[in-house]
């Protein structure tokens, strides 16, 4: 299987921390570390980063709801007192601002839950 980069993948080796609200913290920082540390003889993994925009146009695509995170207690009160007008956690354009402030909350977190629109 061949990837190719377009507006919805991005390589690693392309990514900087200046791509941070396009592939989020975790990617742009591998990026990041590919941009600095590869001079200097030190390898990283290359790999491919998904965007935020298509994650949000897979929900919309396949008509699924952003249900949250499985994430521990204390990231998501930091949350809820910085975005008290989502209480149920649930906006992605929030989470992508409070990652952006709190890179290491998301740190082993790889569980997000969707619903199917229109099932009970």
């Amino acid at each position: 299987m061949t990837i190719t980069a377009n507006a919805n993948v991005r390589w690693f080796a392309d990514l900087s921390l200046a791509d941070l609200d396009q592939v989020g913290g975790k990617n742009a920082s591998l990026g990041e570390m590919i941009g600095q540390l590869s001079g200097a003889g030190i390898r990283v993994p290359g790999g491919f980063a998904t965007t935020a925009a298509a994650f949000r146009e897979f929900l919309k695509d396949n008509d699924l709801a952003f249900l949250g995170f499985e994430t521990d207690k204390a990231v998501l009160q930091a949350y809820r007192r910085q975005f008290p007008g989502d209480p149920t956690a649930t906006d992605l354009e929030n989470w992508d601002a409070f990652e952006q402030g709190h890179p290491d909350s998301f740190a082993g977190m790889y569980v997000f839950w969707v619903h199917k629109n229109g099932t009970a």
